[in-house]
């Protein structure tokens, strides 16, 4: 999603929290450490999307009315951890800001081999 706003914190001991809340409802927090190369995850996903998940399945830039109207709809209550889990960085490539370059296609259309990279 482009321009999507965040929140970004140095928490301390080489440890950066970000977190934003998605269009549809979604609500992520991540705690990362560069220096050692891992990352927390914590996602919550909103009622309605675990009862149809396939409807978020596209590039929300392009459907972020449609998905403004689904999340409006709901049921966004309850909440379901989705994701609280550890990670470990693989690739790390500093491509400067404000790039929307960078991300231009969904996970499934990557060239081959993209998602296996290591640095």
């Amino acid at each position: 999603m482009t321009d999507r706003k965040y929140h970004l914190a140095n928490i301390g001991h080489d440890l950066i929290r970000v977190n934003w809340v998605e269009p549809v409802g979604n609500v992520v927090a991540m705690v990362v450490n560069i220096k050692d190369r891992w990352l927390h995850s914590y996602f919550l996903m909103p009622q309605w999307i675990v009862d149809n998940p396939k409807l978020t399945v596209c590039h929300e830039d392009e459907h972020n009315e449609e998905m403004l109207k689904l999340r409006e709809k709901g049921p966004t209550w309850p909440m379901h951890i989705a994701e609280n889990t550890f990670a470990e960085i693989t690739f790390l490539e500093d491509v400067g800001p404000n790039r929307d370059d960078i991300i231009t296609c969904p996970p499934d259309q990557l060239p081959a081999g993209y998602a296996d990279r290591k640095n």
